[in-house]
């Protein structure tokens, strides 16, 4: 059997991490002709961006092989799969809309984010893109009933369009995160929201300035998305500029950071439900616009929520002093929302099946003999009769 080729389509560098697991991993299986094909992010949604790093220099950087795109289709590639690393069209240039790519290949996607959001928020944005897309990997039975409720409400009817095409795999963006053995809880890491009205920015930043400047055996590594709009951002930046245990992270890759903090400080997003499997704690400094999903209402059993500076500085004393309660709570959730899944195998084995059947049934038709078809009788031509010449009487 010929290699499946798999295409792997790469604009931003935030949202890398999945699909850098899953082309890492199917490198290494044979069968598979794997490639990350870059593309220029469409220029309106490139000047929202808070940085103009492009893809290629991390590729570059880290030496992964990728072929950019200039224009036109990708049928010079001869794809079996195109991997979506967002599900927003205007991210892409027309001839990589899902609607043209499916017309010479298959078509997949899986979450660029862990869900912990109400699925209703989110779906409406890209609902069309779901309808289209081949193979939708989904992160586990709570979004996969959520997304079932949302499609019968949306249309009214049974979803049975979306049920052939959609498969509980896990998320490939959490399955290298690495589950802390030891955790020290000095280093705090902060992510805000970057849309205002679901950002409690504005409320904290001075505080933060103001806590850690004060608690310097702690520190504060605070991530900015790269969308993000806050006002007050580059007031936070200069006021921390001279204290040593305040650092904003640079790199757009967020593993790293990760690994560096022992405490996870954020509004909601889904940093909280990527960060979760590290076992590690969380603090959500909650706000009234911040609505869940089901498997986000499970996660917040392992959380700690506080709504002001007061129970912030409680929680954060607490953890300060290694006293964690919830720490056994995440670790049964994680069991069970995470360690359940394998998602780059189980990918890995979704596209095989699918090409094999694909490959049998061209080889079926290959195979079946021609049906030769009955010959067709002309019809006799009837020749014209000869008059007998008249007797004479």
């Amino acid at each position: 059997m010929e290699q499946i080729n798999v295409i792997i389509l790469l604009g931003q560098i935030e949202t890398f991490q999945g699909l850098k697991n899953l082309y890492n991993y199917l490198k290494n299986i044979p069968i598979f002709n794997v490639k990350i094909l870059v593309y220029d992010m469409t220029e309106s949604t490139r000047q929202r961006w808070i940085h103009n790093v492009h893809c290629s220099n991390l590729l570059l950087e880290q030496n992964i092989d990728f072929i950019t795109y200039t224009d036109g289709d990708l049928k010079y590639l001869d794809p079996d799969y195109i991997f979506y690393q967002t599900p927003y069209m205007n991210h892409y240039p027309p001839e990589l809309h899902v609607n043209n790519i499916k017309q010479y290949s298959k078509t997949c996607y899986f979450g660029y984010g862990v869900t912990i959001w109400s699925t209703n928020l989110a779906l409406d944005l890209y609902f069309s893109f779901l309808e289209s897309v081949d193979f939708h990997i989904v992160d586990n039975d709570y979004y996969y009933n959520d997304l079932f409720s949302y499609y019968e409400k949306k249309m009214k009817t049974k979803p049975n369009h979306f049920i052939p095409r959609t498969f509980i795999l896990g998320n490939p963006k959490v399955s290298e995160i690495k589950k802390s053995s030891y955790i020290k809880y000095e280093n705090f890491g902060w992510t805000p929201r970057w849309v205002p009205f679901q950002s409690n920015f504005e409320v904290y930043f001075q505080f933060f300035t103001n806590y850690f400047k004060n608690n310097t055996n702690l520190s504060l590594e605070c991530r900015f998305h790269p969308l993000d709009t806050n006002k007050s951002r580059n007031v936070f930046v200069e006021n921390i500029d001279a204290i040593e245990n305040i650092n904003i992270t640079t790199e757009l890759l967020y593993d790293n950071f990760f690994e560096k903090i022992d405490v996870l400080i954020s509004d909601l997003s889904s940093m909280i439900a990527e960060f979760y499997p590290t076992g590690k704690p969380i603090i959500l400094t909650y706000k009234d616009t911040h609505v869940v999903d089901t498997c986000g209402k499970e996660l917040l059993r392992g959380i700690y929520i506080v709504h002001n500076e007061k129970e912030l500085v409680e929680i954060i004393t607490q953890l300060k002093n290694k006293n964690d309660p919830l720490y056994n709570t995440r670790q049964e959730i994680i069991k069970k929302i995470y360690d359940s899944y394998s998602p780059l195998e189980d990918i890995s084995k979704l596209l095989l099946w699918d090409y094999k059947l694909n490959y049998m049934q061209k080889v079926k038709k290959l195979e079946e003999p021609k049906k030769e078809e009955p010959k067709k009788e002309e019809p006799k031509k009837e020749e014209p009769k000869k008059e007998e010449p008249k007797k004479e009487e």
